[in-house]
């Protein structure tokens, strides 16, 4: 059992709430609360508009083999530049310097640590396929939010009952999803340990954050259920040894799913990237790398989705 997870140093400012959304604007915040609606996952959107390459991206660059302390023998990540479907839908949040995923048309998933940094006031925006100073979508500015009040303020590390919650909603200024498109989440099952079958993708601090990589066949390794608030929150670390480094947070971990009987191929996140290894031992057996996801991430983007 992992007892405490380093967590990724570049944050911004978030509203903690507790199943609700807040809104802020000109210095007030409203707040709304609800029930969270129960559902087992969400579907993706292709525009028609839009070129797709599943898989693999277009235009891959020179890999750069960096050897950080959770990158695991050989790196294996892969620089790209490709503004196409489904690459379209991961883009860079700054000032917090993290990755997210469009999972509906204003909707971004990603790392709830990343929204945490009271000491960064400035406007947070994500920038879907950003590459090297070139937005091909432009830029959306975050207005909304959503997590559910369990990663700390207090601490530069997280337990792993906070780990396991790690995740936040963003929504966007506008619908910039119908042009990048957007992906679906799906709860993760141990059928699937040990199956090399998921892609990551996240905007490294290595390149300062300018061009994303890529790693195909990754595999999770184990999993680990936690509850929260009497046991009506679930939540799941998903260890791996993908390839990560800051920059990585909330970077989406996805699989390929067609989403209807002869219809598109589309990806669907079973967890975002949220931690690193105190202590990584590079023998694909300790010391992993850990995703978050389970049933109440997937419950947070139908929330938002409403």
């Amino acid at each position: 059992i992992r007892s405490k997870r380093n967590q990724k140093n570049h944050h911004n400012n978030s509203s903690s709430i507790n199943y609700s959304s807040s809104i802020t604007k000109e210095k007030k915040t409203r707040t709304r609360t609800t029930n969270i609606i129960k559902t087992k996952k969400t579907n993706g959107f292709v525009p028609d508009t839009i070129a797709v390459h599943n898989n693999v991206p277009h235009n891959e660059l020179k890999k750069k083999n960096t050897y950080l302390r959770h990158v695991f023998k050989d790196d294996n990540r892969q620089e790209f530049n490709d503004f196409s479907y489904p690459w379209s839908t991961v883009g860079l949040i700054m000032p917090s310097g993290c990755t997210g995923t469009m999972v509906g048309p204003k909707h971004v998933l990603t790392a709830a640590h990343c929204l945490l940094d009271t000491n960064n006031k400035k406007e947070l925006t994500f920038t879907p396929a950003y590459y090297d100073g070139y937005a091909p979508y432009g830029v959306a500015t975050i207005r909304r939010e959503l997590h559910y009040n369990i990663v700390s303020r207090e601490s530069s590390s997280l337990t792993n009952d906070q780990v396991a919650f790690d995740y936040a909603v963003l929504i966007l200024d506008h619908n910039i999803g119908l042009k990048t498109g957007w992906v679906g989440t799906r709860d993760y099952h141990t059928d699937w340990n040990n199956q090399k079958i998921w892609t990551n993708v996240g905007y490294p601090a290595g390149n300062n954050m300018n061009r994303p990589v890529y790693t195909n066949r990754g595999a999770i390794t184990s999993m680990e259920v936690l509850y929260q608030k009497n046991k009506k929150l679930i939540g799941k670390i998903l260890g791996h040894f993908i390839d990560i480094e800051p920059g990585h947070s909330g970077g989406p971990i996805w699989g390929y799913w067609r989403h209807a009987s002869g219809g598109a191929i589309i990806p669907s996140i079973i967890g975002v990237q949220s931690t690193e290894s105190f202590n990584p031992i590079y023998n694909d057996v300790q010391g992993d790398n850990q995703a978050v996801g389970g049933k109440s991430m997937l419950d947070l983007v139908q929330y938002a989705l409403i």
